[in-house]
């Protein structure tokens, strides 16, 4: 996009761009710059809501307890919307709809580390998101590796139930992996690292331990100045290019409050989550799937809906 300089004189500034002497490196720092200030993503949903809660009421999957997820790409989000299967998009679910909304910049959000299977990097496959490590393993690992060393007592319990550990050993041994030692699992020796990745995150089965443990890792990084997790989508369902999904990167949002609607004002509001002050125009008619996702993704006023699945909330008395 051009961009207008105004006044700029190019020649009297070609030999020092910052306008001031320069001298050794060290003399000087520039700041970096965040030119997106927002992060335009996508959330499918079939519930009847009309905000997002503080934390979600996911009871068994840790990914889904440490936040609201978005997708960067709005055909992902059509599959909480659409029925999918036998790689193919079908009809709609009963009250699907997609919300719209500008989360904080990527700067903002921790990138999980995903490695490709050493099937796929042998092989000399590029990297997709079908051969990478699945992003729901790799967050619960995430997850354990800050909770664990805060909490001996989850990790002892975690021993208890994934290696049938005796109550009074699981104790000591949780503490003794902390300070570095190791735990027998399955004929050999496992550091808590090396632990949580062989049991997949290793966590115990009580559900109200795994949400604290998803709340200390999620307050760790907020601490560290996140405010979500960058992932890439691995489900295949999710992400199919049947359905259109051209990019299959992921967030998740820690507190919903930093999600803004799209067609809200983008000035600073004493309620910046979801108010009437969102509200644009009802949906009017009816558009192809190409061209719903084509306009969603350009930032467009959003189609009503495609195939059935709602985009955009105008119906609602304000944005949910």
């Amino acid at each position: 996009m051009a961009t207008d300089l105004g006044d700029y004189d190019a020649e009297a500034v070609s030999g020092n761009p910052f306008g001031s002497t320069i001298g050794e490196p060290s003399d000087y720092h520039v700041e970096p710059v965040d030119y997106n200030p927002f992060t335009p993503a996508y959330h499918g949903t079939t519930a009847p809501f009309e905000e997002f809660a503080a934390e979600p009421s996911e009871s068994y999957m840790p990914d889904r307890m440490l936040g609201h997820h978005f997708a960067k790409d709005p055909a992902v989000s059509n599959a909480f919307i659409m029925n999918r299967y036998n790689e193919a998009e079908h009809d709609p679910k009963p009250g699907g709809r997609i919300i719209p909304v500008n989360l904080p910049a990527e700067s903002h959000f921790l990138p999980v580390e995903q490695p490709q299977y050493d099937w796929a990097r042998e092989q000399g496959l590029p990297v997709t998101n079908r051969n990478i490590a699945s992003d729901q393993t790799e967050i619960a690992k995430m997850i354990a590796n800050e909770a664990f060393p805060q909490n001996p007592g989850y990790l002892a319990r975690s021993l208890q139930d994934n290696l049938a550990m005796p109550e009074d050993h699981a104790w000591e041994t949780a503490h003794g992996l902390i300070k570095g030692g190791t735990v027998r699992d399955g004929g050999r020796d496992y550091t808590l690292r090396e632990y949580i990745n062989n049991r997949l995150g290793a966590f115990p089965f009580d559900a109200a331990m795994k949400r604290d443990m998803t709340r200390i890792a999620r307050e760790n990084w907020q601490k560290q100045g996140y405010k979500g997790l960058k992932y890439t989508n691995t489900s295949p369902m999710e992400t199919m290019p049947e359905a259109g999904v051209k990019d299959p990167t992921s967030y998740v949002l820690f507190d919903p409050k930093h999600a803004v609607s799209r067609w809200a004002p983008q000035e600073p509001s004493p309620r910046p989550m979801f108010g009437p002050q969102a509200v644009t125009r009802p949906p009017t008619g009816l558009v192809g799937m190409e061209e719903g996702l084509a306009r969603v993704r350009e930032g467009l006023e959003p189609p009503s809906e495609w195939r059935g699945g709602r985009v955009g909330l105008g119906d609602l008395g304000h944005l949910a």
